[in-house]
């Protein structure tokens, strides 16, 4: 089963309410509860990112209070386009340890089953890509952005799943991406880099395949640039090998 890490409620909130545990059929449920009488995602974030890297292969959705909304950008960008980052309603843990909490939750979770469905990646997928290395065309660059951030109230799920087939239609073509730049990016057979960092191992909740990456040349055979995941330009004579992160993996 997936799982669901429930991160930040308050010291104070589950004082109140010691006993009570929170139903998600189908879901498995770890805690991350905040160490002050605040819904602090920062007091428990350490904690949340190891249960997401020991997630396995369904990967991790993280529901999360905080109590500030401008330190928000700080936790997207460590979780950024790995696994799943949901801002729960604050005002909810108004009726924590109640039925209507665990309706409230289940309701999310069944939302967040939809995006699994639909939006979740496979290896194909142009999700795949690493964003900071492929250029894509403008209409379909937003892609990684909007799989990222889509929510019940934030976007809508059928139009970024059109988003991810003109993408392919625009980018694909007989087994590898070719991007703006004419940059073609083929999934490798043989599978470099088996050891990777933790945090390297999921792209948007899917365990990346051991090794997976992919070549990339320039299609007339010429030099080329290529950013890597920090923004960094390179340039290789003939090709480089990049994992759906950004991450360089050798080249000539």
């Amino acid at each position: 089963m997936p799982l669901v890490v429930l991160a930040g409620v308050s010291q104070a909130v589950v004082t109140r309410h010691k006993r009570y545990e929170i139903s998600t059929p189908g879901w498995t449920l770890v805690r991350c509860d905040s160490r002050t009488t605040k819904s602090d995602l920062r007091t428990c974030w350490k904690d949340v990112v190891r249960y997401t890297e020991d997630s396995g292969a369904e990967g991790a959705h993280i529901l999360a209070f905080h109590h500030r909304d401008d330190e928000r950008d700080l936790f997207e960008d460590d979780i950024y386009s790995r696994h799943r980052l949901v801002w729960v309603d604050r005002m909810s843990l108004g009726f924590y340890g109640s039925n209507a909490f665990d309706q409230f939750i289940q309701r999310t979770l069944q939302f967040e089953s939809v995006w699994r469905a639909g939006i979740r990646p496979t290896i194909d997928s142009p999700l795949m890509l690493p964003e900071t290395c492929f250029h894509a065309h403008s209409i379909v660059k937003e892609v990684w952005v909007r799989a990222h951030r889509l929510g019940i109230d934030n976007d809508d799920i059928n139009a970024v799943n059109l988003l991810i087939k003109r993408f392919r239609q625009d980018h694909h073509d007989r087994g590898c991406w070719i991007d703006g730049r004419s940059h073609r990016f083929t999934p490798a057979e043989a599978k470099h880099g088996l050891h990777v960092d933790a945090s390297r191992r999921h792209k948007f909740t899917y365990e990346i395949p051991k090794g997976f990456h992919f070549d990339v040349r320039a299609s007339n055979g010429r030099e080329f640039t290529i950013r890597d995941h920090t923004g960094a330009s390179w340039q290789f004579r003939r090709y480089t090998n990049v994992d759906s992160h950004g991450h360089m993996r050798g080249g000539e």
